[in-house]
Protein backbone atom coordinates (compact mmCIF):
# COMPACT_ATOMS: atom_id res chain seq x y z
CA UNK A 1 0.00 0.00 0.00
CA UNK A 2 1.30 3.65 -0.66
CA UNK A 3 0.98 6.25 2.18
CA UNK A 4 0.59 10.16 0.36
CA UNK A 5 1.41 13.37 2.50
CA UNK A 6 0.36 16.73 1.81
CA UNK A 7 2.57 19.41 2.74
CA UNK A 8 2.04 23.50 2.46
CA UNK A 9 4.86 25.38 3.60
CA UNK A 10 5.75 29.06 3.22
CA UNK A 11 9.32 30.26 1.85
CA UNK A 12 9.57 33.68 2.90
CA UNK A 13 9.05 34.17 6.99
CA UNK A 14 5.99 36.44 7.27
CA UNK A 15 6.51 40.09 7.58
CA UNK A 16 6.64 41.40 11.42
CA UNK A 17 3.02 43.25 12.28
CA UNK A 18 2.78 44.97 15.33
CA UNK A 19 -0.91 45.06 15.60
CA UNK A 20 -1.37 41.85 17.32
CA UNK A 21 0.20 44.84 20.36
CA UNK A 22 -2.57 46.67 19.81
CA UNK A 23 -5.17 47.53 22.69
CA UNK A 24 -7.91 45.15 23.62
CA UNK A 25 -10.45 47.64 22.39
CA UNK A 26 -8.67 48.07 18.97
CA UNK A 27 -12.05 46.28 17.00
CA UNK A 28 -10.74 46.51 13.40
CA UNK A 29 -7.61 44.15 14.37
CA UNK A 30 -10.40 42.16 16.04
CA UNK A 31 -12.26 41.79 13.13
CA UNK A 32 -9.42 40.97 10.58
CA UNK A 33 -7.79 38.37 13.10
CA UNK A 34 -11.42 36.77 13.15
CA UNK A 35 -12.03 37.16 9.53
CA UNK A 36 -8.47 35.07 9.07
CA UNK A 37 -9.64 32.48 11.27
CA UNK A 38 -12.55 31.99 9.63
CA UNK A 39 -11.09 31.74 5.93
CA UNK A 40 -8.82 28.70 8.01
CA UNK A 41 -11.56 27.34 9.50
CA UNK A 42 -13.69 26.98 6.45
CA UNK A 43 -11.45 26.14 4.18
CA UNK A 44 -10.59 22.52 3.01
CA UNK A 45 -8.06 20.10 4.61
CA UNK A 46 -6.13 17.30 3.38
CA UNK A 47 -6.30 14.76 6.32
CA UNK A 48 -8.41 12.05 4.84
CA UNK A 49 -5.89 9.75 3.36
CA UNK A 50 -2.47 11.73 5.05
CA UNK A 51 -0.87 10.23 7.35
CA UNK A 52 -1.37 10.11 10.60
CA UNK A 53 1.44 12.36 11.91
CA UNK A 54 0.12 14.73 9.90
CA UNK A 55 -3.11 14.19 10.30
CA UNK A 56 -2.56 14.82 14.11
CA UNK A 57 -1.19 17.81 12.86
CA UNK A 58 -3.18 19.54 10.87
CA UNK A 59 -6.28 18.41 13.76
CA UNK A 60 -4.31 20.08 16.44
CA UNK A 61 -3.72 23.33 14.29
CA UNK A 62 -7.58 23.47 13.84
CA UNK A 63 -8.36 23.02 17.57
CA UNK A 64 -6.16 26.02 18.14
CA UNK A 65 -7.68 27.99 15.51
CA UNK A 66 -10.90 26.94 16.91
CA UNK A 67 -10.06 28.05 20.54
CA UNK A 68 -8.58 31.33 19.09
CA UNK A 69 -11.57 32.42 17.20
CA UNK A 70 -14.68 31.35 20.37
CA UNK A 71 -12.39 33.75 22.66
CA UNK A 72 -11.99 36.72 20.11
CA UNK A 73 -15.42 36.93 19.05
CA UNK A 74 -16.82 36.81 22.67
CA UNK A 75 -14.26 39.89 23.22
CA UNK A 76 -15.01 41.49 20.11
CA UNK A 77 -17.05 44.64 19.39
CA UNK A 78 -21.23 44.25 17.37
CA UNK A 79 -19.53 45.52 14.30
CA UNK A 80 -18.09 42.02 13.91
CA UNK A 81 -20.32 40.14 16.00
CA UNK A 82 -23.36 41.57 13.63
CA UNK A 83 -21.03 39.63 10.44
CA UNK A 84 -23.68 36.70 9.55
CA UNK A 85 -20.60 34.70 8.43
CA UNK A 86 -18.98 35.00 11.89
CA UNK A 87 -21.77 34.51 13.76
CA UNK A 88 -22.90 31.52 12.08
CA UNK A 89 -19.58 29.83 12.62
CA UNK A 90 -19.11 31.07 16.53
CA UNK A 91 -23.06 29.21 16.56
CA UNK A 92 -21.37 25.80 15.47
CA UNK A 93 -18.24 26.29 18.01
CA UNK A 94 -20.85 27.06 20.70
CA UNK A 95 -22.96 24.06 19.68
CA UNK A 96 -20.12 21.56 19.19
CA UNK A 97 -18.78 22.12 15.94
CA UNK A 98 -18.76 18.33 13.64
CA UNK A 99 -16.70 19.09 10.26
CA UNK A 100 -15.76 16.27 8.02
CA UNK A 101 -12.81 17.41 6.07
CA UNK A 102 -12.17 15.69 2.68
CA UNK A 103 -9.02 15.55 0.56
CA UNK A 104 -8.86 18.54 -1.02
CA UNK A 105 -9.04 18.31 -4.75
CA UNK A 106 -6.21 20.86 -5.48
CA UNK A 107 -3.91 23.60 -3.69
CA UNK A 108 -4.00 27.12 -3.67
CA UNK A 109 -0.46 28.15 -4.06
CA UNK A 110 0.63 31.56 -3.69
CA UNK A 111 3.61 33.53 -3.76
CA UNK A 112 6.76 32.41 -1.69
CA UNK A 113 4.16 29.10 -0.72
CA UNK A 114 5.37 25.72 -1.76
CA UNK A 115 3.60 22.47 -1.88
CA UNK A 116 5.68 19.41 -0.89
CA UNK A 117 3.67 15.85 -1.96
CA UNK A 118 5.51 12.47 -0.34
CA UNK A 119 4.27 9.10 -1.38
CA UNK A 120 5.82 5.77 0.39
CA UNK A 121 5.47 2.38 0.03
CA UNK A 122 7.69 0.13 1.63
CA UNK A 123 11.44 1.34 1.91
CA UNK A 124 11.17 3.86 -1.48
CA UNK A 125 9.83 7.14 -1.00
CA UNK A 126 9.10 9.94 -4.20
CA UNK A 127 9.28 13.52 -2.89
CA UNK A 128 7.54 16.01 -5.30
CA UNK A 129 8.02 20.11 -5.01
CA UNK A 130 5.49 22.34 -6.56
CA UNK A 131 5.84 25.97 -6.12
CA UNK A 132 7.89 29.11 -6.73
CA UNK A 133 11.13 30.23 -4.93
CA UNK A 134 11.47 32.70 -2.81
CA UNK A 135 11.49 36.52 -4.26
CA UNK A 136 14.84 38.18 -4.09
CA UNK A 137 12.81 41.31 -3.31
CA UNK A 138 11.20 42.88 -1.09
CA UNK A 139 10.16 46.34 0.87
CA UNK A 140 11.28 47.36 4.48
CA UNK A 141 11.63 50.31 6.58
CA UNK A 142 13.94 51.98 8.27
CA UNK A 143 15.87 54.13 10.84
CA UNK A 144 18.51 56.11 9.22
CA UNK A 145 21.15 57.87 10.65
CA UNK A 146 23.73 59.87 9.24
CA UNK A 147 26.74 61.55 11.03
CA UNK A 148 26.93 65.60 11.28
CA UNK A 149 30.32 65.67 11.52
CA UNK A 150 30.86 64.53 8.12
CA UNK A 151 28.92 67.37 6.91
CA UNK A 152 30.49 70.33 5.66
CA UNK A 153 31.53 72.94 8.07
CA UNK A 154 28.76 75.90 8.47
CA UNK A 155 29.31 79.46 9.77
CA UNK A 156 28.00 82.55 11.46
CA UNK A 157 28.45 86.52 11.67
CA UNK A 158 30.11 87.74 14.74
CA UNK A 159 30.37 91.24 15.29
CA UNK A 160 33.26 92.76 15.34
CA UNK A 161 32.31 96.35 15.74
CA UNK A 162 28.67 98.76 15.50
CA UNK A 163 29.50 98.51 11.51
CA UNK A 164 31.37 95.36 10.65
CA UNK A 165 31.09 91.57 10.88
CA UNK A 166 33.78 88.74 10.81
CA UNK A 167 32.72 85.58 8.96
CA UNK A 168 33.35 82.63 11.94
CA UNK A 169 33.14 78.44 12.22
CA UNK A 170 30.47 76.92 14.14
CA UNK A 171 31.68 74.37 16.59
CA UNK A 172 32.15 71.17 14.78
CA UNK A 173 29.76 68.83 15.89
CA UNK A 174 30.40 65.68 18.70
CA UNK A 175 30.58 62.55 17.12
CA UNK A 176 27.45 61.61 18.88
CA UNK A 177 25.49 63.87 16.54
CA UNK A 178 23.28 62.38 14.37
CA UNK A 179 20.62 63.22 11.50
CA UNK A 180 17.72 61.12 11.43
CA UNK A 181 16.20 59.89 8.12
CA UNK A 182 13.03 57.89 8.14
CA UNK A 183 13.55 55.41 5.03
CA UNK A 184 12.10 53.21 2.96
CA UNK A 185 14.11 50.55 1.05
CA UNK A 186 14.03 48.28 -1.86
CA UNK A 187 16.10 45.48 -1.37
CA UNK A 188 17.83 42.63 -3.30
CA UNK A 189 18.73 39.26 -1.68
CA UNK A 190 21.75 38.03 -3.33
CA UNK A 191 21.04 34.63 -2.37
CA UNK A 192 17.14 32.67 -1.90
CA UNK A 193 18.73 29.54 0.05
CA UNK A 194 16.46 28.73 3.38
CA UNK A 195 19.07 30.91 5.95
CA UNK A 196 18.23 31.93 8.42
CA UNK A 197 20.93 35.25 7.67
CA UNK A 198 20.66 36.58 4.64
CA UNK A 199 23.04 39.90 2.64
CA UNK A 200 21.61 41.86 0.09
CA UNK A 201 21.97 44.93 -1.50
CA UNK A 202 19.67 47.76 -0.43
CA UNK A 203 18.55 51.35 -2.41
CA UNK A 204 16.62 53.62 -0.35
CA UNK A 205 14.21 57.03 -0.25
CA UNK A 206 14.55 58.86 2.85
CA UNK A 207 13.00 62.37 4.19
CA UNK A 208 12.98 64.05 7.59
CA UNK A 209 11.52 68.16 8.18
CA UNK A 210 14.28 69.65 6.21
CA UNK A 211 15.81 66.99 3.82
CA UNK A 212 15.03 64.28 1.32
CA UNK A 213 17.94 61.36 0.51
CA UNK A 214 18.45 58.97 -1.40
CA UNK A 215 20.73 56.29 -0.21
CA UNK A 216 22.60 52.60 -1.40
CA UNK A 217 24.11 50.04 0.85
CA UNK A 218 24.66 46.49 1.48
CA UNK A 219 22.16 45.04 4.26
CA UNK A 220 22.55 41.60 6.10
CA UNK A 221 18.71 40.02 7.33
CA UNK A 222 17.87 38.05 9.83
CA UNK A 223 14.83 35.80 8.53
CA UNK A 224 14.02 38.27 5.77
CA UNK A 225 12.56 40.62 8.63
CA UNK A 226 15.48 42.86 10.81
CA UNK A 227 18.56 43.80 9.47
CA UNK A 228 20.86 46.61 9.36
CA UNK A 229 21.89 48.37 6.33
CA UNK A 230 25.40 50.33 6.20
CA UNK A 231 25.92 52.62 2.81
CA UNK A 232 25.97 56.00 2.02
CA UNK A 233 23.11 58.60 1.29
CA UNK A 234 23.22 61.93 -0.87
CA UNK A 235 21.34 64.63 0.36
CA UNK A 236 21.40 68.79 0.45
CA UNK A 237 23.53 70.23 2.75
CA UNK A 238 24.33 73.61 3.72
CA UNK A 239 28.33 74.89 2.74
CA UNK A 240 29.83 78.05 3.45
CA UNK A 241 28.83 80.55 0.02
CA UNK A 242 31.60 80.57 -2.31
CA UNK A 243 31.92 84.42 -2.28
CA UNK A 244 33.23 84.20 1.29
CA UNK A 245 35.68 82.36 3.21
CA UNK A 246 36.44 82.31 6.50
CA UNK A 247 37.20 84.99 8.52
CA UNK A 248 36.21 87.51 6.06
CA UNK A 249 34.95 90.83 7.44
CA UNK A 250 31.83 92.12 6.16
CA UNK A 251 29.88 95.58 6.57
CA UNK A 252 26.32 93.62 6.58
CA UNK A 253 24.76 91.69 9.24
CA UNK A 254 23.50 89.15 6.76
CA UNK A 255 21.24 86.10 7.47
CA UNK A 256 22.28 82.25 7.55
CA UNK A 257 21.21 81.64 4.03
CA UNK A 258 22.73 84.42 2.84
CA UNK A 259 26.10 83.28 3.58
CA UNK A 260 25.84 79.16 2.97
CA UNK A 261 24.49 77.97 -0.37
CA UNK A 262 23.52 74.26 -1.25
CA UNK A 263 25.25 71.02 -2.39
CA UNK A 264 24.52 67.97 -2.71
CA UNK A 265 27.12 65.40 -1.14
CA UNK A 266 27.17 61.74 -0.04
CA UNK A 267 27.79 60.70 3.47
CA UNK A 268 28.26 57.60 5.73
CA UNK A 269 24.60 56.02 6.39
CA UNK A 270 23.49 52.96 8.31
CA UNK A 271 20.08 51.94 8.97
CA UNK A 272 18.04 49.88 10.99
CA UNK A 273 15.11 47.89 9.08
CA UNK A 274 12.53 46.12 9.77
CA UNK A 275 9.89 44.42 6.71
CA UNK A 276 6.61 45.33 7.76
CA UNK A 277 3.33 43.60 6.66
CA UNK A 278 1.86 47.38 6.78
CA UNK A 279 3.10 50.52 5.55
CA UNK A 280 4.14 52.73 9.17
CA UNK A 281 3.84 55.52 7.54
CA UNK A 282 0.19 54.95 5.30
CA UNK A 283 -2.66 57.17 6.74
CA UNK A 284 -5.08 55.85 9.03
Amino acid sequence: SYEVEFYKIQNLPDPLNFENLASPSSGDVKCDELERLHGELTKDYSIRKSSGDLKKHIESEIAINVKKFNHLYKDADDKCKNNPELKKLFDEIEKGISVEYELANKFIISKNDKVIIKIKRDNFEWVFEFGNEPSRWHISYGFGFTPKTLEPSTYFLQEVDSSSYSITKKNNPSGGDLRFLPTIHANYIFTNQEKKMQAGITAGLGANTENIAVSLGLSSFINYNIGITIGVAVYSMDKLNSNYNESDIISENLEFDQIHEKVFRPNLFFSLNLRLGKNPFESK
